[in-house]
C-alpha cells in the first residue's frame, strides 16, 4: 500500500491519450460521424497541469482543435472532418 504522496514532477501525459480526449471532445459536440481526424503534439503536457480542450468550427463539417492552458500555451493541435 502506498503511504506517501506521489510527486508528479517530471511526469508527462501520454500524447495518444491527449489526442483521444481531443477526438472525444469533437465527437461530443456533433451528432455526425467523424470521418477524418489528425493531431500533432506541440509541447509536452505535464501531469497536474490544468488545460482546456478547445475547438472552432470551420464550416459545417470541419473543426480545428487544440489543447491549451490558462496562459495560452498550446500542447496539441488537431483537425477533424465530419461525414
Amino acid at each position: 500500500m502506498l503511504t506517501e504522496p506521489i510527486d508528479n514532477a517530471g511526469l508527462i501525459v501520454h500524447g495518444p491519450l491527449t489526442s483521444l480526449l481531443l477526438l472525444s471532445a469533437l465527437r461530443h459536440n456533433s451528432s455526425k460521424v467523424v470521418s477524418t481526424f489528425s493531431y500533432r503534439a506541440t509541447s509536452p503536457l505535464a501531469v497536474g497541469r490544468d488545460v482546456w480542450f478547445c475547438g472552432s468550427w470551420k464550416g459545417a463539417d470541419e473543426c480545428e482543435l487544440w489543447v491549451e492552458d490558462g496562459q495560452g500555451r498550446v500542447y496539441m493541435t488537431g483537425k477533424g472532418s465530419l461525414g
